[in-house]
């Protein structure tokens, strides 16, 4: 969701950030993580890729109000041998796709 805010909001809440290192794959430095918001912003969904627990993938997409805001987020998550890395794309796809028919009957269109 953060990666869909207004550029402000990101800069205030990465200020506010106490970075801890949950895996070997964690985003613990700030430069790290806004470039995985760009990448985020750029593809349409997030990729939580054994950064919070080991074995176990999370792809989530956000959900936009009618006032173009981000008001939820759809997210799918398993281990990791079940959403493989080459499964990532399709289920990215997936939760866009569900994401953008709720983000319509909220209101919002997209410009």
């Amino acid at each position: 969701m953060m990666a869909f805010l207004p550029p402000e909001q990101v800069e205030e809440l990465l200020g506010s950030f106490t970075f801890v290192r949950n895996t070997p794959h964690t985003l613990i430095h700030r430069t790290k993580l806004k470039k995985d918001l760009e990448r985020t912003r750029q593809r349409g969904y997030a990729l939580d890729d054994e950064e919070a627990v080991l074995g176990a993938r999370c792809v989530a997409a956000p959900v936009f109000d009618a006032g173009g805001n981000v008001a939820a987020a759809v997210s799918v998550s398993g281990p990791t041998t079940r959403i493989s890395a080459g499964k990532v794309p399709i289920v990215g796809t997936a939760v866009r796709e569900a994401a953008g028919k709720i983000s319509g009957r909220l209101g919002y269109a997209e410009s």
